[in-house]
């Protein structure tokens, strides 16, 4: 039944994310990195890694973030599900080094800017290590 004047139809629902072949996932996987990385090596700066600088920082945090919004709309298949998940995890916790940065580098404290780099360096191995845990190719390579 419908009252004079007004329609009864049902809102739309986001259409679920379908689940990626293991080829697709990796194959978007690595586009998604070789772009990430692209643009890091874009702005990169030995000096800035060193120094604070916000404007820096925020390049690399807008980077960051871009990869794990993307790496997270994937849906991996259950074979890779736990692998994936890790992987994309070790991005989250870049995103949030990049943020650390950025927070520290706005505040002036040289110390806790230099920390936060030195935490995202010093953990590239493992996060290699988690992208062959995918498959990945192009994510398992260097940052730098």
């Amino acid at each position: 039944d419908t009252v004079a004047g007004t329609t009864t139809e049902k809102p739309k629902s986001k259409p679920q994310p379908q689940t990626l072949t293991e080829a697709k996932l990796i194959e978007r996987g690595d586009e998604i990195c070789a772009d990430s990385r692209a643009k890091y090596k874009q702005v990169r700066d030995p000096v800035l890694e060193e120094v604070p600088d916000v404007a820096y920082s925020k390049q690399l945090v807008a980077n960051s973030t871009e990869a794990v919004r993307e790496f997270n709309e994937l849906q991996p298949p259950q074979s890779l599900k736990r692998a994936y998940r890790n992987f994309v995890t070790s991005q989250e916790q870049v995103k949030q080094w990049d943020i650390d940065a950025m927070e520290a580098a706005e505040a002036g404290d040289e110390a806790a800017y230099r920390e936060a780099r030195e935490d995202r360096n010093d953990t590239e191995d493992d996060r290699k290590q988690l992208a062959e845990e995918v498959g990945f190719k192009e994510c398992a390579g260097s940052d730098l």
